[in-house]
């Protein structure tokens, strides 16, 4: 049993942690229902230029035939770098 000058705290952090343990209800559901019937994602869904999304998904024992691809702009996203003229700042 509780000192009474505490019982206020107490049933406040059982209320809280009854909310948190109810919060995370959608997070599981929409795990589960993902895993079942959700859209399958393709091999490079973010269309990114880093190396690892360039391979195919689950990658191969070998990723790639030959050398690796030399990636000079990771962050491009599908697009080719746009040319800046000299002396203009890069975003």
């Amino acid at each position: 049993e509780y000192d009474p000058q505490f019982t206020f705290v107490n049933q406040l952090s059982s209320v809280g942690a009854l909310l948190m343990a109810i919060s995370t209800l959608p997070f599981l559901i929409n795990m589960i229902y993902s895993a079942f019937a959700g859209e399958k994602a393709g091999d490079n869904p973010w269309r990114a230029l880093t190396p690892e999304w360039l391979t195919s998904s689950p990658p191969p024992v070998e990723n790639w035939k030959g050398p690796a691809p030399l990636v000079t702009h990771p962050y491009g996203y599908g697009e080719a770098p746009q040319p800046q003229a000299v002396g203009a700042s890069s975003p």
